[in-house]
């Protein structure tokens, strides 16, 4: 487990985002390995998993 989210892009097979105690997202990350941090498919993996936790602390503002 981790909250770093380009850390879980490269190492997890799947990642999944909980939100009051229930899962709000699920990433399947199918990249070969090894992975590259920096790599356009692992940033645009983040940007979507980014992109949904900001959208959802909007949410509570």
């Amino acid at each position: 487990m981790t909250h770093d989210v380009a850390e879980a892009v490269a190492l997890a097979d799947r990642v999944l985002v909980i939100e009051d105690g229930r899962i709000a997202e699920d990433v399947t990350i199918d990249l070969p390995r090894p992975r590259r941090r920096g790599s356009a498919e692992l940033a645009a993996l983040e940007g979507e998993i980014l992109k949904h936790l900001l959208e959802g602390s909007e949410d509570t503002l």
